[in-house]
């Protein structure tokens, strides 16, 4: 092999070695991209907000999404994420849920399988959220031209919390006076068997002074057998 040879041999392993290079730090940024992407405020979130409030209407999953200050594609829940995070976007999907074809007029028909696909106009998603105290992030409300809000403690948000309280309260105290018929043979809580439960006995744990419709889907069994998920997790 002459020097040309040699040279040109050489110049090709150190082309081929920097596209090596090039393809591992690109793969290397693209990780480091979608784990931002994946956390609440992510990079751009101000101009994301930007661009979603210039839309007439919103995925149920990009509703809940972005109340919780995430990018409106974001996986959930996501392999390795942070599951409190993960659980408060579905208990907001499933409460957002609750409410299509009752507080929140859906836009079409809403899909029969692919429930969160269900579009909503933003602008009745606004009212709900200012109906239901449900604080919107800054970025967003700002991008609105609404009020973010603090979350008051009006009626609504105290009268549901004391619903939760209580449902909580009272499945412990099923769990332990009657394990038989409350526990599973590994010793784990009978979510569904407690949930059923509560939604057919309401008089035996509501809050005292709580009115037949006070709580809504906060006292459906699919909804209590969630919150009890998150309550003995």
């Amino acid at each position: 092999m002459d020097d040309k040879q040699y040279e040109n041999q050489a110049q090709r392993e150190a082309a081929e070695q920097a596209r090596i290079l090039k393809r591992g730090i690109d793969a290397l940024n693209q990780k480091a991209a979608a784990a931002s992407r994946n956390q609440p405020n992510p990079p751009a979130f101000d101009e994301l907000c930007e661009q979603y409030a210039q839309r007439d209407t919103w995925t149920i999953s990009e509703a809940a999404l972005l109340l919780h200050s995430c990018h409106p594609t974001r996986p959930v829940p996501l392999p390795g994420s942070n599951g409190t995070l993960d659980e408060q976007i579905k208990a907001t999907q499933s409460f957002l849920t609750s409410c299509v074809g009752v507080s929140l007029p859906p836009v079409g028909r809403m899909p029969a399988l692919r429930k969160l696909q269900t579009r909503i106009k933003v602008r009745d998603l606004v009212r709900l959220a200012e109906e239901k105290a449900v604080a919107i992030p800054d970025s967003l409300a700002t991008a609105l031209g609404v009020d973010a809000g603090d979350e008051p403690e009006h009626g609504n948000k105290l009268r549901n919390q004391a619903i939760r309280d209580a449902a909580c309260k009272a499945a412990d105290d099923l769990v332990t006076r009657k394990p038989r018929a409350f526990l599973k043979s590994d010793g784990e809580p009978n979510l569904s068997r407690l949930a059923k439960y509560l939604e057919s006995h309401p008089a035996e744990w509501a809050p005292d002074g709580m009115a037949p419709s006070d709580g809504g889907s906060l006292r459906t069994a699919r909804t209590l057998r969630e919150l009890l998920g998150i309550h003995f997790n």
